[in-house]
C-alpha cells in the first residue's frame, strides 16, 4: 500500500526562514524584577540566561516567573535560581516543522539555534515567527480572501480554514473571587497564556493573562507579594 504524505503550507521551509537574529538575554545574576522588566517592554515568552564571557546557561520564562510568585520568591531572587536549562536547541537547516512539532512535545515556546562553535547561539525560534511567515506566505498568495474576484471564485471554500477548526475545545476558567494562586496554578499546571474569568453571575468578566501575573508580581506590596493572599 503507498504511503501518502501530508504537506502544509511550512512544508520544505527551514527553520533558518523563520529565524530571527535578535536573543534577548539577561546575566545570571540579574533579578526576577529586571526579567518582568525585559519580558514585559519586549513582548517575548522567554529569555536567556548568561553567564561569564556571554556562555548560555539556560532559560527563564513567563511560567518560571509565574512558579517563582507561586512560591512567594522575592523579586530580588537571581534568575540562576529561577532558570530552567540547558536552553533547548535546533539547527539553521532543520525542516521547520520539525522543530515546532520538537517545541509542542516540549511544552515550550521557543528554541535558539546553534552556532558553527560549540556552545554559541546564533538566534531564536518561536511560535510567533512562524506564524509570521504564515502571514507572509497568505498575503503573497493570489488565491487569498480579498485578493480578487476572479481570484476567490477560483479558490475551493473547503479550503479555508476557520477559527472552529484550529480552536482549543475545551475552556480553563477560574472565578473572580479566586486568589491569584488559584490562577496561577491553573497557567502553570495547563501550560496556557491566559485563562477566561467568570464573574459571579456565571458570564464572561475578563482574562488573566501570566503577563497580568508578572505585573501583580512587581507591582505588589512585599506584605502581599504571596499570591495566596488578598
Amino acid at each position: 500500500m503507498p504511503v501518502v504524505k501530508s504537506r502544509s503550507v511550512l512544508s520544505g521551509m527551514l527553520v533558518k526562514e523563520a529565524m530571527r537574529r535578535q536573543m534577548l538575554q539577561l546575566y545570571e545574576k540579574a533579578s526576577v524584577s529586571q526579567a518582568i522588566q525585559y519580558l514585559i517592554k519586549f513582548k517575548v515568552n522567554a529569555l536567556l540566561v548568561v553567564g561569564y564571557m556571554g556562555s548560555p546557561l539556560g532559560v527563564v520564562s513567563k511560567t518560571d516567573i509565574v512558579a517563582a510568585f507561586y512560591g512567594g520568591l522575592p523579586l530580588e531572587t537571581s534568575l540562576k535560581e529561577v532558570m530552567n536549562g540547558p536552553a533547548a536547541t535546533c539547527f539553521p537547516d532543520e525542516p521547520l516543522e520539525a522543530a515546532l512539532e520538537r517545541m509542542h512535545k516540549a511544552g515550550i515556546h521557543q528554541l535558539y539555534l546553534q552556532g558553527a562553535e560549540e556552545g554559541s547561539l546564533t538566534g531564536a525560534l518561536s511560535y510567533e515567527d512562524a506564524v509570521a511567515v504564515l502571514y507572509r506566505f497568505c498575503r503573497a498568495c493570489p488565491r487569498r480572501v480579498g485578493a480578487g474576484k476572479a481570484s476567490e471564485a477560483s479558490w475551493d471554500a473547503s479550503m479555508r480554514l476557520r477559527v472552529e477548526e484550529a480552536r482549543t475545545r475545551s475552556v480553563v476558567f477560574c472565578r473572580e473571587t479566586d486568589s491569584l494562586a488559584e490562577v496561577a496554578e491553573g497557567l502553570t499546571s495547563q501550560r496556557l497564556g491566559a485563562v477566561l474569568i467568570q464573574g459571579r453571575d456565571g458570564e464572561a468578566a475578563g482574562v488573566v493573562s501570566k503577563t497580568d501575573l508578572l505585573i501583580a508580581y512587581a507591582t505588589a506590596p512585599s506584605s502581599r507579594r504571596k499570591p495566596g493572599l488578598s
